[in-house]
């Protein structure tokens, strides 16, 4: 869906709404040979053992930052690490319908380029139901993320996003 920013009076076509991480940066940097011998992960879930031998558990959720030109949201598909008992709770209630009441403390796991601080930024997760990946919500209510998460950001904002995280080299945006 084509949009006019009111920043720059363009009309921005077909942006993206979200950026994916497809694994939890601590699993990703132990290479290919190492994953397959350490550990396991799937489209939402991924537990390993560590160099330091401690087992090591993440849930793919997202952090929703408001559009409202747009009247959507831009996803940001994070990784977030948990406890061994709030994976097993996670993994044991994921098929409920309801979403959980109660956050669960979490780390996000994945770096963003264009955002200083966001690896080990803490979270709180909340399961949304069977049909939903949890979403998070930034404790530091201070950090730039979390500043965008309450207020919102523009379609310029987001294009603008993109742009730095493909020129970043590190991450290939897709419409």
């Amino acid at each position: 869906m084509p949009f006019k920013c009111g920043v720059c009076g363009q009309v921005h076509d077909n942006v993206a709404m979200d950026v994916a991480f497809g694994m939890p940066d601590p699993f990703f940097r132990l290479g290919r040979r190492e994953r397959d011998r350490r550990g396991q992960v799937s489209t939402d879930l991924c537990q390993f053992v560590d160099a330091e031998d401690r087992e090591r558990f993440f849930v793919r959720c997202v952090l929703l930052v408001p559009v409202p030109e747009a009247s959507d949201s831009f996803a940001w598909g994070f990784w977030a690490e948990v406890s061994e008992k709030d994976f097993d709770t996670i993994v044991d209630t994921w098929d409920d319908a309801e979403p959980s009441k109660t956050p669960i403390h979490a780390a996000i796991a994945n770096p963003i380029p264009v955002l200083e601080g966001v690896l080990g930024l803490e979270v709180d997760l909340l399961t949304q139901g069977a049909e939903d990946r949890p979403h998070l919500f930034i404790r530091d209510k201070n950090h730039p993320l979390a500043q965008q998460q309450s207020r919102g950001i523009t379609v310029h904002a987001v294009v603008e996003i993109l742009k730095k995280l493909e020129s970043s080299g590190e991450i290939k945006v897709t419409e």
